[in-house]
C-alpha cells in the first residue's frame, strides 16, 4: 500500500493514540502494511499534519486510572467517577 494511503489511515486514528504507544492494532500491519506506526506518526508531526495535544485536550482521553495517578501526585481527591475528578 502506498505511503500516502498509510498516512491517511494514521491521520484518521491519530487522536486515539498517545505518542510512543507500545501496542497498536494488528490490522494496521495486516490490512495496511503499517509496520512501525510510531515512526510514521513522527513523520506526520514533522510534516505539520499532526501535533501533540495540549494537557487540556488530552484530559478527556485519559483513563480513570491515569487521572487518579495524576490526582494522587497532586494531592487531589481520587475517589468518585471520572467525570467528578477535578
Amino acid at each position: 500500500m502506498s505511503d500516502s494511503v498509510q498516512d491517511l489511515v494514521l491521520l484518521s486514528l491519530a487522536e486515539d493514540y498517545k505518542v510512543g504507544e507500545i501496542k497498536y492494532p494488528d490490522y494496521l500491519r495486516s490490512r495496511y502494511g503499517i509496520g512501525f506506526p510510531n515512526e510514521k506518526f513522527q513523520k506526520l508531526e514533522k510534516s505539520g499534519y499532526i501535533r501533540p495535544s495540549t494537557p487540556i485536550e488530552a484530559l478527556p482521553h485519559l483513563k480513570a486510572t491515569e487521572l487518579k495517578a495524576i490526582a494522587t501526585k497532586l494531592g487531589i481527591k481520587t475517589s468518585g467517577k471520572k467525570e467528578e475528578l477535578p
